[in-house]
C-alpha cells in the first residue's frame, strides 16, 4: 500500500509561508533552506521514494523515519515537527495547514483542513481603531491547528508511535541547530522585527546574541523551552498549546519590566475545541494527468 502525502503549512511568527512534500518517488532531498534557486538540478526519473522539505536536515529526518518503516504520514509529521524548530519563520505548532493524502491502492485522495481559526472571543470590531492589531500582538494570533491535524492523520495512517515522530525535533531544539539562510533573510527583511524581538523575552533569548545582534546563518542556537513544550503529555495536543498561551499571558500581565497590555495578550478564554475537517479533494485533468487538489 503506497500513500502519498502533500502538506502545506502556515505559521504566525513571521509573515512568510512554507510547504512540505513527502511522496513515494526516488531521489535525494535538496537543501532549499536558503529560499533561493539552485544551479544543481534534481529533476530526473523518480521511481521509488523521496522526502522533500525546504530544509535538508528535516528531509533527512523524514528519510530516517521512512527507513524505520514509517508510513508517508509518519514521514510528513516527523519532518513538519523538525521544520517547526529550524524553519521557525515559516512553519511550526503555532500555525495550521492543509494535508492531501492519496492512497495508491484504493486510488482515493483525502484532504484534511487544519488551518488555524479565530478564538472564541473574537468579534468583528476587535481590530477597530488600530489596524496593526491584526498583524502584531496577541489579538493577531489564531487558535493553532497544526498538531491536531497531524494527530488526526496519524491516527488513521500511522505505523510508528507518536513519540518517535516528535523526538527528533525535541533533540534538535534541545541540543542545538544552525540558523539557515532563510531564517536570516526573514530576520533581515521583516519590517520592525528587531524591535519586536527585543521586546519579547522568549524571542530575545533565542534570536539575539552579543550586543543585541540578530543571529546569522551558521550560528548555533538552542530552544529548550520549545523542546519542553513538545515533551508535554508524552506527545502534546493543541489544547495544551492554548493552555501555554494563556499561562504566558497571565505571567506577563503583572510583569513590571515588560508591561504588556492586555490587548496584546492572546485571549483564549473559552478557547475553542479545534477540530479538523476531512473532505474530498477537487479533481481535474491537466495534460492528460489526473489532478487531486
Amino acid at each position: 500500500k503506497v500513500i502519498i502525502v502533500v502538506v502545506v503549512g502556515v505559521t504566525s511568527l513571521l509573515t512568510t509561508g512554507s510547504s512540505l512534500l513527502a511522496i513515494y518517488l526516488k531521489g535525494d532531498s535538496p537543501d532549499q533552506s536558503s529560499g533561493k534557486s539552485s544551479d544543481k538540478s534534481f529533476s530526473g526519473p523518480y521511481k521509488n521514494i523521496a522526502v522533500a522539505t525546504d530544509t535538508l536536515q528535516c528531509s533527512k529526518i523524514g528519510n530516517d523515519t521512512l527507513k524505520a518503516n514509517g508510513s508517508a504520514v509518519d514521514v510528513a509529521i516527523a519532518a513538519m515537527f523538525c521544520l517547526g524548530v529550524i524553519s521557525m519563520h515559516s512553519s511550526g505548532i503555532g500555525g495550521g495547514g492543509v494535508m492531501l493524502i492519496y492512497n495508491q491502492t484504493s486510488k482515493n485522495a483525502t484532504v484534511i483542513d487544519f488551518r488555524e481559526t479565530a478564538p472564541a472571543t473574537a468579534d468583528k470590531d476587535m481590530f477597530k481603531g488600530d489596524k496593526n492589531k491584526s498583524k502584531k500582538g496577541g489579538l493577531a494570533i489564531a487558535v493553532p491547528g497544526e498538531v491536531r491535524g497531524m494527530y488526526e492523520a496519524w491516527k488513521r495512517h500511522h505505523r510508528l508511535p507518536w513519540k518517535q515522530l516528535v523526538q527528533p525535533a525535541i533533540d534538535l531544539a534541545r541540543n542545538g541547530f544552525n540558523v539557515t539562510e532563510a531564517v536570516e533573510d526573514a530576520l533581515n527583511t521583516t519590517e520592525g522585527i528587531q524591535k519586536d524581538i527585543e521586546n519579547d523575552p522568549g524571542l530575545r533569548e533565542l534570536l539575539l546574541i552579543d550586543n543585541n545582534t540578530l543571529v546569522k546563518k551558521g550560528n548555533s542556537i538552542r530552544n529548550e523551552k520549545y523542546a519542553k513544550t513538545l515533551e508535554r503529555d508524552k506527545g502534546f495536543r493543541d489544547t495544551l498549546l492554548c493552555d501555554i498561551f494563556t499561562i504566558n499571558c497571565s505571567k506577563q500581565k503583572g510583569d513590571s519590566v515588560t508591561r504588556i497590555p492586555m490587548d496584546r495578550c492572546i485571549l483564549l478564554v473559552k478557547c475553542i475545541s479545534r477540530s479538523v475537517c476531512w473532505m474530498h479533494p477537487i479533481k481535474g485533468i491537466a495534460s492528460g494527468i489526473n489532478i487531486d487538489s
